[in-house]
């Protein structure tokens, strides 16, 4: 730095001189940058759930409020006029951690149960596929079971899968015959988060049928119906249950240090 405002002068002129001696005198703290809120969100389509992924804790951040939802159980399959149990919603809840700048964690996010086979007048249905947990960190979420398969001339068969815990519903049982003109796969459970869809069951008679639906985030997969298709084929498999979810949402502190 210049001595004194005769030698910046010499050097640099006098405008010049006149800016860099005030800088000088009061210091330079250049503009901080203003903190931020941010989310991230892992799901099927960008999380493999055949391993453990890895997230690294942004700069800047030193709590993370982690969102998990597990998915959902399968519906299972009806057999001729037995409709079919739906698949229990994956557990949802919210988990507030403390984390280091550059700490790594692992995760995972569960995929939905597969849906149960169908079954005929001698052909026994299968039971719906139980959905995956999701994992953050050390915490997990637990998912839905998946419906039971219908027996035909089994009115006690066909029952909803339980849930998979906090924030979940268990799903419907498939109507054994309680109208006799048209047969009822049971509905999906649902979790308790935002977009969460359960599974409608399928429905049907002689004639008409209506296939069962997936649940989304979380949500049971629909039982299908019992009735046979109008040719004479057996009922369709049951809905697959949706796919769970990881939302992560954090503050980032990004003040830029003061110069002085």
């Amino acid at each position: 730095m210049f001595a004194n405002y005769q030698t910046a002068k010499n050097v640099l002129g006098n405008a010049a001189a006149i800016v860099l001696l005030a800088v000088a005198s009061f210091g330079f703290a250049p503009a901080a940058h203003a903190d931020y809120f941010a989310t991230t969100t892992f799901n099927s389509t960008n999380s493999s759930t055949s391993s453990i992924n890895l997230f690294v804790v942004p700069a800047g951040v030193t709590s993370i409020t982690a969102d998990l939802t597990a998915a959902g159980g399968a519906g299972a399959g009806g057999a001729y006029t037995f409709g079919g149990g739906a698949g229990g919603a994956g557990e949802s809840f919210s988990q507030t951690i403390p984390v280091t700048p550059g700490q790594i964690i692992g995760y995972e996010v569960g995929a939905g149960g597969i849906g149960g086979t169908s079954g005929f007048i001698n052909v026994n249905a299968g039971n719906g596929g139980i959905g995956g947990n999701t994992v953050f960190g050390t915490t997990t979420a637990f998912g839905g079971q998946g419906g039971k398969g219908a027996i035909y001339g089994d009115s006690s068969s066909g029952k909803g899968g339980v849930a998979g815990g906090i924030g979940a519903t268990a799903g419907g049982n498939g109507d054994d015959q309680i109208n006799a003109n048209r047969t009822y796969g049971g509905t999906g459970g649902v979790s308790a988060v935002t977009g969460s869809v359960a599974g409608q069951g399928g429905y049907g008679d002689a004639t008409t049928l209506t296939l069962p639906q997936a649940g989304k985030i979380g949500g049971g997969g629909g039982g299908a119906s019992g009735w046979a298709s109008a040719n004479g084929t057996p009922q369709d498999t049951g809905a697959n249950g949706g796919d769970g979810q990881i939302v992560l949402s954090y503050y980032v502190d990004n003040t830029a240090p003061t110069i002085t």
